[in-house]
């Protein structure tokens, strides 16, 4: 488990309780799981699903079947960092 997808299971706990954010990460394993090649699932607050494409070095979106831009990802990171922070 990485710091960030760390980051969103404890900010997850933090919004919605342990009981429920364990539901809802089993339920998000379903519809997203592994991907051969890929890192993640990574979930955010938001609802977006991204994987790490580790050839390429950036994250992929499975909903547009794009790149993600790196600034975009950072601010998705940034948010779990201000809301685990507050």
């Amino acid at each position: 488990m990485t710091a960030i997808h760390l980051g969103a299971v404890i900010l997850q706990a933090k919004l919605s309780g342990a009981h429920k954010m364990s539901y809802r990460v089993f339920k998000h394993n379903q519809a997203y799981g592994p991907r051969k090649g890929l890192e993640g699932p990574f979930h955010y607050p938001n609802g977006r699903v991204l994987y790490y494409d580790t050839k390429a070095g950036e994250y992929w979106d499975p909903r547009t079947d794009w790149f993600v831009p790196a600034d975009e990802v950072a601010d998705l990171q940034q948010t779990i960092f201000d809301r685990i922070s507050a």
